[in-house]
C-alpha cells in the first residue's frame, strides 16, 4: 500500500495544532497558578495591614491566602508538567500530568456524587446547625460568630435563620432583653431601629437561609457554566495528553 503524503501531512498539522495548544493552555495555566501563589503570599506576609484594617476580620484573609497559595501550586505544577512535557516531548512529564488530571477528575465526579447522594442530610444539618448558632451561640461573648452573623445579615440584607422570631428566647434575648440585633434594621441608625419595633419598614423579615437559597439559585446558571467549562477543559487535557503521549510511544 503506497503512502498519502497528503493524509501524512494533515496528521502531522494535527499533532502539531495539539500540541501547541497544550503548550499555551498550560502556560496559561502556570501564570494563573503563580499569580495566585503571589496573591496568597502578599496576603499572608501582609497580614501586618490586614490586622490593623480588618480587625479581627483579617483571620478569613489569612485563611483564603493559604487556600490561595495550596491552589496556586497545584496549577502551577499542573502547568509545567503539560506546557514543558508536550514542548520537549517528554512522555514521562505527560503521563504524570495525564494521572493528576484523572484522578483530579475522578474525585470530582466522586464528590458531586457524594454530595447528591447526602443532599438531604447535609441540608437537615446545615438547618439544625444554622439555628441552633443563632439560639445558642451568637452573643454568647466569643464575639465571632457575632461577626459571622452580622456580616451575612448585612450582606444579604436578611434577619435570623428563618426570620427574626428565631432570636426570641436567644443568648442574645436573654442578655439584652430585645427581639433583634441592629444588622437586622433596614436603617441602623434611626431611632426606630431599637430592638424591640418589628413593623417591616424598619427590619427585615426574610431569613438569611431563604435568602442565600436564592442567592444560590440566581447565580446557579453561572455556577453551572463554570463547572461546565472546568469539566470540558479538564476532558480535553487529559484527551490531547494521551494523544500526545501516545504519539511520542
Amino acid at each position: 500500500m503506497e503512502n498519502n503524503p497528503a493524509a501524512g501531512s494533515r496528521l502531522h498539522n494535527i499533532y502539531a495544532f495539539l500540541k501547541y495548544t497544550m503548550i499555551l493552555v498550560n502556560g496559561v495555566i502556570f501564570l494563573c497558578g503563580s499569580v495566585l501563589i503571589g496573591l496568597g503570599l502578599w496576603i499572608k506576609y501582609g497580614s501586618d495591614s490586614f490586622v490593623k484594617t480588618l480587625g479581627s476580620h483579617s483571620a478569613y484573609f489569612l485563611n483564603v491566602s493559604l487556600f490561595c497559595i495550596a491552589a496556586g501550586i497545584i496549577m502551577c505544577i499542573l502547568g509545567f508538567l503539560g506546557c514543558y512535557g508536550a514542548h520537549k516531548e517528554k512522555r514521562h512529564l505527560l503521563l504524570i500530568f495525564l494521572l493528576i488530571m484523572l484522578v483530579l477528575f475522578i474525585c470530582e465526579i466522586a464528590a458531586a456524587v457524594v454530595v447528591l447522594a447526602f443532599a438531604d442530610v447535609a441540608d437537615s444539618i446545615v438547618k439544625d446547625k444554622g439555628l441552633q448558632s443563632i439560639k445558642g451561640t451568637y452573643y454568647d461573648g466569643t464575639g465571632l460568630v457575632d461577626e459571622s452573623w452580622d456580616a451575612i445579615m448585612k450582606k444579604f440584607t436578611c434577619c435570623g435563620f428563618y426570620g427574626y422570631e428565631d432570636f426570641i428566647n436567644s443568648t442574645f434575648s436573654v442578655k439584652t432583653g430585645l427581639k433583634y440585633p441592629k444588622p437586622c434594621c433596614k436603617n441602623p441608625v434611626l431611632s426606630d431601629c431599637n430592638g424591640l419595633t418589628t413593623s417591616d419598614q424598619v427590619i427585615y423579615k426574610k431569613g438569611c437561609f431563604p435568602a442565600i437559597l436564592e442567592e444560590v439559585k440566581r447565580n446557579s446558571m453561572t455556577l453551572g457554566i463554570t463547572a461546565a467549562v472546568v469539566t470540558g477543559w479538564e476532558l480535553s487535557s487529559i484527551i490531547v495528553a494521551l494523544v500526545l503521549f501516545v504519539k511520542l510511544g
